[in-house]
C-alpha cells in the first residue's frame, strides 16, 4: 500500500508508517499563528483520529513536521525547532507511551532551522535528516538558501553526529536538501538536492563518499521520496503538479513514470509492504 497527505487533508503533514495493521501516525504542523503543534494517529481508514503528542506545552517555532518510526524498537523521532533556545533538534519517545526526551541535541552544530526530512536506517541504527535555513511547504519561514544533511546514532543520544552532504540553493530564498530515504541493508543513500534549475534525486553510499545522478527532474519537481524494496521501485512527490512519479532502482532514469495525480499537493508519502 502507498499513503500520501496532501494539503487537502493536513497542512504539513506527514502519515509514516503503519502500526501492526491498524492504524497510521501522522505529524500536525500548523503554522506559526497557532499553538496545536501535534503529532496524531488514526485507523487506516481515516476514522478515530486521537493526538499521540501535544507540543502545546512550549510551541516550539517550527515542527513536528517530520517523524519517522523504527519499527523493531517501537520508537517514534520527530523534529522541533525553538526560536527561544535557537536550537533544532530531533526528539523521541516509545510509541506505547508519549514520553518525549531530546535525542539528536543541536549544541550549535546544527546550522539550520528547518528539518525537511528525517529517515532511519535501522539495520545500521543511523538517523538521517536533512535541513535547510528556509522552509516553504504552504507555509514560507525563513530567508536562507543553505541546507545539510545529518548523521547521527540511534542507539545513544547526541553521539556521532555528522554533517555531509551540504548545498547551496539556486535563489535566495530556496531549499536546496530535500527528502531522503536509506536502504541499509544494500548500502545506500537516495536524497534530493536542489542547486540549480532541476531536482535530482542522487544515490550515495551510507557516508556519502560516493554519489551519483540517478534521476533528474525533467517536466515535474521532487521533494519526498520512499522506496519499495519488494518492487526494486523508488517514489517521490511533486507539489507544482499534485504528482506522485516513480522509478526503477536498478539503474539510473529508468522506468520513470508518473504514478498518480492527486487533487491536492503531495506533502509526504510512505510505502507499506
Amino acid at each position: 500500500d502507498i499513503i500520501i497527505t496532501t494539503d487537502g487533508m493536513i497542512l504539513n503533514g506527514k502519515i509514516i508508517e503503519e502500526v501492526e495493521d491498524e492504524y497510521v501516525k501522522l505529524g500536525n504542523y500548523h503554522g506559526i499563528f497557532t499553538v496545536d503543534y501535534q503529532i496524531k494517529y488514526v485507523n487506516i481508514d481515516g476514522t478515530e483520529p486521537d493526538v499521540f503528542l501535544d507540543e502545546d506545552t512550549y510551541a516550539p517555532d517550527h515542527g513536528p513536521t517530520e517523524i519517522a518510526i523504527d519499527s523493531s524498537e517501537g520508537v517514534l523521532y520527530w523534529n522541533s525547532y525553538d526560536s527561544l533556545s535557537g536550537h533544532n533538534n530531533i526528539f523521541r519517545s516509545p510509541l506505547v507511551l508519549s514520553s518525549p526526551i531530546e535525542w539528536v541535541v543541536d549544541n550549535n552544530d546544527i546550522d539550520e532551522n528547518y528539518t525537511f526530512d528525517i529517515d532511519l536506517d535501522t539495520i545500521n541504527r543511523k538517523i538521517y535528516f536533512s535541513a535547510n535555513t528556509y522552509w516553504n511547504i504552504t507555509t514560507e519561514i525563513g530567508s536562507g538558501q543553505t541546507g545539510h544533511i545529518y548523521i547521527a546514532d540511534m542507539n545513544s543520544a547526541n553521539l556521532d553526529k555528522m554533517v555531509d552532504p551540504e548545498a547551496t540553493g539556486p535563489t535566495v530564498p530556496s531549499m536546496p536538501l530535500r527528502g531522503i530515504t536509506v536502504d541499509g541493508t544494500g548500502g545506500h543513500v537516495f536524497y534530493v538536492i536542489k542547486e540549480s534549475e532541476n531536482a535530482i534525486i542522487k544515490r550515495s553510499d551510507l557516508l556519502f563518499d560516493d554519489s551519483e545522478d540517478w534521476i533528474t527532474a525533467d517536466g515535474f519537481d521532487i521533494h519526498k521520496l520512499a522506496l519499495d524494496l519488494q518492487e526494486q521501485k523508488i517514489y517521490w512527490t511533486s507539489p507544482s503538479n499534485n504528482r506522485i512519479y516513480r522509478a526503477d532502482l536498478d539503474q539510473p532514469e529508468s522506468g520513470v513514470e508518473m504514478f498518480l495525480e492527486l487533487t491536492g499537493a503531495p506533502t509526504g508519502i510512505v510505502i507499506m509492504n
